[in-house]
């Protein structure tokens, strides 16, 4: 076991190692930059911004080098990791996850949940992309929003998948405001039907004799990336055509889901996608975890290139820390609940295992030791409430 779990770490490193041969590439003056020997080159200041945590910059560097007498000041620290260019830490994340990611398969398919999440950091009025102005007595504030795309809903985004010649399975509203709302559905808790749907922007009579039937054309007034968006009368363009089925199941005794998809009905049937349903559930405990537990709520910069680096360090970091769990075996005792890694725990332990603080054997023992019982199941409604940015002057010591 230890063996497996030193490859994630010399992986790591090997990576590492690799682009600090090459560090005039991610540097901002390639010629300068990281030329000279120092205690924050290129390799420990990039190994710093991955192992920061929630503490002060000063805390953190005491952390790192052990509370060394001769350890670096926080803006030494700071002037080194401005000489790396935007693209680092994001050419480090892709890499990592390249080489250590298992692709596994169900039912043939590789399996992506894609989510979102919002990222609120620290008020920087010159950040325009970010920034939302005072409005109504509400103060200003920067918000990111950490995800793949936008837009899940939208028949531009089907169509994109489609062109990929993927499958997709969305989750849709169910009632006004949605495609849905558009479509002559029944009234029914559970059905599964099939569309095959042509998309057009042309508004001639013999299209609105057409589009009476909802179930087969659509005219689209948004964006949509397949059909030109002005085209005269005289020139045919061909509808856009989309199949995909929408599938209505009952999730418990009071409530419904209601999804989309282009997965063939023989393959998955409504129990199966059902069961594809309930697995997005991961990529939402996921960014529960990076956000509190890794500790992408606290950043230790205004500056958007810093908080661009520290989005792709916790990323990497949690990334790093799910493949050690995931070959941590844990033992098969008799006990009332089902037991799984502690992960706040295991988070800690593999941040200092990638400081080579730890040996692997511990890292195994101690992950393998400190656990938590597993329920199936249980679910907590979301309290939604304001949001406000945790000053980087104030950090836990």
């Amino acid at each position: 076991m230890a063996q497996s779990l030193t490859f994630f770490q010399t992986t790591f490193m090997d990576i590492l190692d690799e682009m600090d041969e090459c560090s005039w590439l991610f540097s901002e003056n390639p010629l300068s930059d990281f030329s000279r020997k120092s205690k924050l080159g290129f390799k420990k200041t990039l190994s710093i911004i991955l192992s920061l945590g929630s503490k002060s910059i000063p805390n953190e560097l005491l952390d790192y080098f052990q509370c060394a007498q001769d350890i670096p000041l926080a803006s030494a620290f700071v002037q080194s990791r401005n000489k790396l260019l935007p693209e680092t830490l994001e050419f480090l994340f892709h890499e990592f996850n390249s080489r250590c990611n298992p692709c596994l398969s169900y039912k043939g398919f590789r399996l992506l949940a894609i989510d979102g999440s919002e990222l609120q950091t620290p008020t920087n009025p010159e950040d325009k992309d970010s920034y939302f102005p005072n409005v109504e007595s509400k103060k200003s504030y920067n918000l990111l929003h950490l995800n793949a795309d936008r837009g899940y809903e939208s028949y531009n985004c089907f169509a994109h998948i489609q062109e990929k010649g993927w499958k997709f399975l969305f989750r849709v509203k169910d009632g006004t405001g949605g495609i849905t709302s558009g479509l002559d559905l029944p009234n029914t808790e559970e059905f599964d039907l099939c569309f095959n749907m042509y998309l057009t922007r042309k508004q001639t009579n013999e299209m609105k004799e057409l589009f009476k039937d909802k179930n087969c054309y659509k005219r689209l007034t948004k964006d949509f990336d397949y059909l030109p968006v002005k085209n005269k009368k005289s020139i045919p363009v061909k509808p856009y055509f989309l199949p995909f089925r929408i599938v209505r199941f009952k999730l418990t005794d009071n409530t419904v889901e209601t999804v989309l998809t282009n997965l063939d009905m023989e393959d998955f049937s409504p129990a199966e996608l059902k069961k594809l349903y309930s697995k997005r559930w991961g990529i939402e405990t996921s960014f529960r975890k990076l956000k509190y537990t890794i500790g992408l709520l606290h950043f230790h910069a205004k500056k958007v290139e810093y908080i661009y680096q520290e989005i792709f360090a916790r990323m990497i970091m949690y990334n790093f820390t799910e493949m050690i769990i995931s070959h941590v075996i844990l033992e098969n005792k008799s006990r009332k609940h089902a037991y799984q890694a502690n992960f706040s725990t295991a988070a800690h332990i593999c941040r200092q295992y990638f400081r080579g603080n730890v040996p692997p054997p511990t890292v195994e023992t101690l992950i393998a030791r400190l656990i938590l019982p597993f329920r199936p199941g249980r679910s907590v409604p979301r309290n939604l409430s304001q949001k406000k940015a945790t000053s980087f002057y104030y950090r836990v010591a």
